[in-house]
């Protein structure tokens, strides 16, 4: 694996493997998105499957839709695979050394969604790619066939988001494995660097051994640069989601030590850490460019970092509405409440909505952030 990568885990690795048998019983020439997204959903005990499960996707729901894909034209030239395509040979050697005796190769969109896996697991902070992360990435790509199938099963794409990242918070804190935010945005940005700075390290040492200009090799600043322009509106984002559900999750285990908390109590917990994340936000970028960097004069201004820092407490005030909700639907669910399902229901599409903007507002925030610090060099 390149400086930067995270190692896949060997349930990960299960996953793709009865992906590519899946892909060889139904015919096909590739293992698809579309398999990826069936080997999810026939786990059992896993954070993907328990959330796919959550949403009423089994595996027998996603086969009968690979059914009904494999009937349509269009469906026989999607996701091509080509081998000559970055990671292929890779993840052959990776998933498959000892396991099969043949394999098919991977689409291009699966190869995508599989390397996106990497980009979550730094998001979250964790050392290793599983399936919840696979999951994750599946969700982000609407051009595959695995987001035509969710589409077909009527799939609230964010909703479903939040049900994988709350499953990963109440997991990380039932093993002691949870950090800040301010931690994980370093850690994951600095692995980001270090994974791309690895790539173009190769390219320079293919040049030096072939005597041949390739490529004019950016500097390490300037990764940093373009790496804070793609990764850090995505590691805010689901970084900020995990918080707050791993902020529930802990009030949860609070409550059946002490007793309940009053609103008031559980409000004012709630309110200071939106606070605490506005300055762990700042605190993580300033580390990644002064310590680890050393690019001093690049800092952002006070004005650029409260930017952020309100997109990214609205975020969080978004997501809190998010926990809330999920509660109010749970008790309607279990008194049988239709008509305020309904409602529920309805609050949750606005929420959806809202989210995505937000989502939009914090790339447009860092983007022309970083884009001012470039000009002003």
């Amino acid at each position: 694996m390149l400086d930067g990568c995270n190692d896949v885990n060997e349930d990960l690795k299960a996953t793709i493997i009865r992906a590519a048998e899946d892909a060889y019983r139904f015919g096909s020439s590739r293992i698809g998105t579309e398999h990826l997204l069936l080997s999810l959903a026939s786990e059992q005990n896993t954070i993907a499957s328990a959330a796919l499960d959550s949403m009423k996707i089994d595996a027998l729901s996603v086969q009968q839709e690979i059914e009904k894909l494999g009937k349509q034209k269009e469906y026989i030239n999607s996701e091509l695979p080509h081998n000559e395509v970055p990671g292929n040979i890779a993840l052959t050697r990776l998933c498959f050394k000892n396991r099969l005796s043949k394999h098919l190769p991977f689409s291009d969109q699966a190869i995508r969604s599989l390397a996106k896996s990497d980009d979550f697991s730094h998001y979250l902070g964790q050392e290793e790619i599983g399936g919840a992360h696979l999951l994750l990435a599946l969700l982000e790509n609407k051009e595959t066939c695995a987001a035509r199938i969710l589409e077909e099963l009527s799939i609230n794409i964010v909703f479903l988001k939040g049900k994988i990242l709350h499953s990963i918070a109440a997991a990380c804190l039932k093993m002691g494995k949870t950090a800040s935010l301010r931690t994980v945005l370093a850690t994951g940005l600095k692995q980001l660097v270090e994974k791309h700075n690895s790539a173009l390290y190769m390219v320079y040492d293919l040049e030096q051994k072939s005597k041949m200009k390739i490529i004019d090799s950016p500097k390490k600043e300037d990764i940093l640069h373009s790496v804070c322009i793609a990764y850090l509106a995505e590691c805010l984002y689901n970084q900020v989601a995990l918080q707050r559900y791993l902020l529930e999750e802990s009030l949860n285990a609070l409550c059946l030590t002490v007793g309940n908390l009053s609103e008031e109590i559980a409000s004012q917990i709630v309110s200071m850490t939106a606070q605490h994340l506005r300055k762990h936000t700042r605190q993580g970028i300033e580390y990644i460019w002064t310590d680890e960097y050393r690019s001093i004069q690049h800092m952002l201004s006070d004005a650029e970092h409260d930017l952020i820092g309100s997109v990214v407490e609205d975020l969080w005030w978004a997501y809190s509405e998010d926990v809330a909700l999920d509660k109010s639907f749970t008790s309607a669910l279990a008194d049988h409440r239709k008509t305020h399902l309904l409602e529920l229901q309805e609050r949750r599409v606005e929420l959806s909505q809202r989210l995505r903007r937000i989502r939009s507002r914090l790339e447009d925030t860092i983007r022309q952030c970083f884009k001012n610090r470039i000009t002003k060099v």
